[in-house]
């Protein structure tokens, strides 16, 4: 009963993943340096690496807060796009950074005459 007991557990552990990081070695990428450098790479492409949303993107999206439409129009999109596929909607993410609107910040003090 004991030897079948160690060749269970033999088996068991073997099945076993040897690692306990959640992302494959093959999926972790150097983190960019900057968000415009981001964007320079996003400009022929649509991930941050291959043809599919991957770890590395999420990886990325965790780096940067969301770009700036107007000077990183790149970058925005992909962010935009990959924090749809993580169930945050769009506006959502884009709100996340945009600060107060126009109509809650405080009047300008009237100018005496």
């Amino acid at each position: 009963l004991v030897a079948a007991s160690r060749r269970q557990h033999a088996a068991i552990k073997h099945e076993l993943p040897a690692a306990t990081n959640p992302l494959p070695t093959s999926t972790m990428i150097k983190p960019f340096p900057s968000v415009e450098a981001l964007n320079t790479h996003l400009a022929d492409k649509s991930y941050v690496m291959g043809f599919s949303f991957s770890a590395g993107d999420v990886q990325t999206f965790k780096q940067f807060p969301v770009p700036d439409k107007a000077t990183l129009p790149h970058a925005y999109r992909w962010y935009i796009h990959i924090a749809a596929l993580q169930g945050m909607p769009a506006a959502m993410a884009a709100m996340s950074s945009a600060g107060p609107s126009a109509k809650t910040k405080a009047a300008a003090p009237a100018k005496k005459a």
